[in-house]
C-alpha cells in the first residue's frame, strides 16, 4: 500500500528533487543540468518497473497468506510450501528481515514426517466427510 501511494506521488517527488538541485548553491549550472538529464533518463523506466514490482509483491503476499492459512488448516500442502518459499525472497515479501527465518522455519515444519502425516490425515478426513453427503 505504501509503494502504491508513493508511486502516485512520483512526479511530485521528481519535481521536488529538481527544485532542491536548482536551489543548491553548492552545485554549478553544469551539475544541475547533469542531474536533470539523469532524472529524465530514469523517470520512464521507474514508472514502468514500479507498478510491476507492486503487482508481483501483492501476488506474492496473497500466495504467502493463503499458504499460511492452508498450513494452519492442514490442507493444501503445496500452497503452504509455495508460501514458505515466496516469503524468503528478498524484496518480494512484506518483510525481508522476518521472511527468511519464518520461511525457513515453515519449510522445516512442513518437512517433518508427523506434519506430512497430518496433512494426509486431514485430507482423508475431508474427503470422507464429503462422501457422507
Amino acid at each position: 500500500a505504501y509503494s502504491a501511494i508513493n508511486f502516485m506521488t512520483l512526479d511530485k517527488q521528481f519535481a521536488k528533487m529538481q527544485q532542491q538541485w536548482d536551489n543548491d548553491p553548492n552545485l554549478n549550472a553544469q551539475q544541475k543540468q547533469d542531474f536533470k538529464q539523469m532524472v529524465d533518463k530514469i523517470k520512464a523506466p521507474i514508472k514502468i518497473i514500479t507498478p510491476i514490482t507492486i503487482g508481483l509483491g501483492t501476488i506474492t503476499a496473497v500466495i504467502t497468506i493463503i499458504g499460511a492459512l492452508q498450513m494452519m488448516k492442514l490442507s493444501g500442502r503445496g500452497f503452504a510450501l509455495a508460501g514458505s518459499v515466496l516469503s524468503m525472497i528478498p524484496c518480494m515479501s512484506g518483510c525481508c528481515i522476518l521472511g527468511i527465518p519464518i520461511g525457513i522455519w515453515a519449510l522445516i515444519v512442513l518437512s517433518r514426517s508427523e506434519v506430512k502425516a497430518g496433512f494426509v490425515a486431514a485430507g482423508r478426513a475431508a474427503s470422507s466427510h464429503r462422501d457422507d453427503y
